[in-house]
C-alpha cells in the first residue's frame, strides 16, 4: 500500500479543503476528513495496481502487505509500478473532482439536517 504521509501530501497540494470551503472547520473534523480521503485514495490505488499485477506479483505484494513493512512495500511499488506516484496523484485529483461535483448536493443535505435540528429544539 502507498505511504499515508505521501498521499496526505498529495491531498494537501490539491488544496481540496480550500476548494470545498472547508479550511475553517474544526481540526478534529479536518483530520477525520483527511483520514477518510487518504483511505479512499489508497483503496482505489491498491485496486488499480493489483489489476496490473500478474499472479506472482499479486502474491508477492500480498505477502509484503501481510508483513506490514511500509519500506518494503514502497520499494516493491517503485520497482514494479514505476508510475505509482502519478497514479496516486491522479487518484487524488479524481477524488477532488468528485467532491467538488458533489459539494452543492452535500451542502444542501447539511443545511437540511441543520434545519431539522433547529426545528426540533
Amino acid at each position: 500500500m502507498a505511504n499515508n504521509k505521501g498521499v496526505e501530501e498529495f491531498i494537501k497540494q490539491a488544496d481540496i479543503f480550500h476548494q470545498l470551503g472547508l479550511e475553517n472547520i474544526p481540526e478534529e473534523q479536518k483530520n477525520n476528513l483527511m483520514n477518510l480521503m487518504v483511505d479512499t485514495v489508497i483503496n482505489r490505488f491498491t485496486t488499480q495496481i493489483i489489476d496490473r499485477f500478474n499472479s506472482q506479483q499479486r502474491s508477492e505484494f500480498d505477502q509484503l502487505v501481510e508483513e506490514g513493512d511500509e519500506t518494503k512495500i514502497m520499494d516493491y511499488l517503485k520497482k514494479n509500478v514505476p508510475d505509482y506516484e502519478a497514479m496516486l496523484f491522479n487518484e487524488v485529483e479524481n477524488l477532488k473532482l468528485e467532491l467538488i461535483k458533489a459539494s452543492p448536493i452535500l451542502d444542501r443535505e447539511i443545511k437540511e439536517v441543520l434545519k431539522e435540528r433547529e426545528t426540533k429544539e
